[in-house]
């Protein structure tokens, strides 16, 4: 089974990168985890074709809120609507992959643009102007020896640039 998440880093990360998945460089989160049988290509291909028809994504930081079953701490983004018209792209096409969200009150009409607010890296402010020129497909894996519940990294495993 492939677990998986789609993040628009706002920091510079390599391809192959190995990040602790609780404590991820400052991202805004395109589609949280998630799992699915199908392969890394397909998944990926799926989410190349929700954002192919955009370029670059302009947003700025808004209110500051707790999102999700287990309210975790976000700092929402503003835009023009175009990062949910794209999120809602891309989960139409995953649930053609048998795509299931970890949590589901994240997803589709659930969906707000947000900023994870980090314990060990540097927040978005309300107000701050963000640019988003890229996005990565990570691929969440579980401690050595640990079950699928129990993931502790995120593996940069594809990225592509929107133009």
């Amino acid at each position: 089974m492939l677990h998986f998440a789609v993040v628009a880093f706002l920091d510079e990360v390599a391809l192959g990168d190995e990040l602790p998945l609780d404590d991820l460089p400052p991202h805004v989160v395109l589609l949280d985890r998630a799992m699915t049988e199908a392969d890394l290509g397909q998944v990926t291909a799926e989410v190349e074709l929700a954002y192919a028809s955009h370029g670059p994504f302009e947003a700025t930081g808004g209110d500051d809120d707790e999102l999700g079953e287990d309210a975790r701490p976000a700092t929402l983004l503003d835009d023009d609507g175009s990062l949910t018209r794209a999120h809602r792209t891309l989960v139409m096409g995953l649930r053609e992959l048998g795509v299931r969200v970890a949590d589901p009150t994240l997803a589709g009409l659930g969906y707000l643009p947000h900023v994870p607010v980090p314990e060990s890296y540097d927040r978005v402010d309300r107000g701050e102007r963000l640019e988003l020129r890229s996005i990565a497909v990570l691929e969440l894996v579980p401690a050595v020896g640990g079950r699928a519940s129990e993931l502790v990294t995120a593996r940069v495993a594809e990225q592509f640039p929107l133009i």
